[in-house]
């Protein structure tokens, strides 16, 4: 996926409240060479969920993402990573994402360990068209 900065946060109510500041986020993603920043928090809105976040990828002209799979499977390797969720050889992630720009989402991302290694990840979930059209060449 694309390179992304990865900002935990304490609190459900500091992701929520995040101020955007979009050139801000343009000058430190290309200060680190990402293409956006995620900031979450194991607090969220659902109960089944297991993070809150945000991605915010201005430099990819996308000021706020309601649902990032490419992000969604860098951050579930990072909270097997850090042990932020509890780790088995298969861990599911579920990604809250969008509850700040009403267009909710939920992002299902697996990620398989052996020991402390990971293997692979897998990100999926549901879609809803939201527009439809043609390109003309």
């Amino acid at each position: 996926g694309l390179p992304v900065l990865i900002v935990p946060l304490k609190s459900l109510t500091a992701v929520k409240s995040i101020e955007v500041n979009h050139s801000l986020i343009l000058e430190v993603c290309s200060r680190w060479g990402v293409n956006g920043i995620l900031a979450f928090s194991s607090m969220t809105v659902e109960e089944n969920a297991s993070v809150h976040a945000r991605m915010f990828a201005d430099p990819i002209g996308i000021p706020e993402d309601p649902a990032t799979g490419s992000a969604g499977g860098a951050l579930g390797a990072y909270l097997v990573k850090n042990g932020v969720v509890e780790v088995g050889p298969t861990t599911e992630v579920v990604i809250e994402q969008g509850y700040e720009i009403d267009r909710p989402s939920r992002i299902l991302v697996q990620v398989f360990s052996d020991d402390d290694t990971i293997k692979s990840v897998k990100v999926g979930g549901q879609v809803v068209m939201v527009a439809e059209g043609k390109v003309m060449c």
